[in-house]
């Protein structure tokens, strides 16, 4: 009786340190899976005429301005008079604060619609959907507004279309909203 004794013991030994060390595995996958670095993706919903290249640039720090360093970089296809969405993802863990949106180098383009800027980060969102982007966005002197058909003409400035929208205070304030509110239920 004593090694049959000894034998339960060992089996109970044996499935009291797997049930600890699955205990421990299960508790390391929760903490990884709450520390994933969560992504930001700025939506754009448009159309034009011609084939472009879109560029987002960013500050990732609140306290500094863009210096062209941080970009990503779109290639855009007409599809006709079609609305059409491209998502700029940016890099995981990467915060932008402060966003400079240049809409295409293409010196043929005339003009752009836009319908949407929207940013996401984890389930918030900062909607720009249906003329909303225009409290968040100001445009240089290429983009010129136009209030009765709701579309942006794209006119030369010093000799060149440089197209662009560049995030407004509301907007900087909006992101760094966002993010700290974010970091602090992390």
């Amino acid at each position: 009786m004593s090694k049959f004794f000894l034998l339960k013991i060992a089996v109970m030994v044996i499935l009291i340190t797997g049930c600890e060390k699955t205990k421990e595995s299960i508790s390391q996958s929760n903490n990884e899976s709450n520390s994933v670095a969560k992504e930001v993706i700025l939506t754009l919903e448009f159309k034009n005429k011609v084939n472009d290249i879109f560029k987002v640039y960013y500050s990732d720090d609140p306290t500094l301005e863009i210096t062209g360093e941080n970009v990503i970089n779109k290639y855009v296809f007409t599809k006709g008079n079609d609305f059409q969405i491209v998502e700029f993802k940016f890099p995981i863990g990467e915060k932008p604060y402060k966003l400079r949106l240049d809409l295409g180098v293409n010196q043929s383009s005339t003009d752009i619609t836009i319908k949407d800027i929207t940013i996401k980060y984890d389930n918030k969102i900062i909607d720009g959907n249906d003329g909303l982007f225009l409290n968040y966005w100001g445009a240089n002197q290429s983009l010129v507004w136009n209030n009765v058909d709701y579309f942006y003409s794209i006119v030369p400035y010093n000799g060149s279309k440089i197209p662009t929208l560049i995030s407004n205070p509301d907007l900087d304030k909006e992101l760094l909203n966002l993010f700290e509110s974010n970091n602090k239920n992390e």
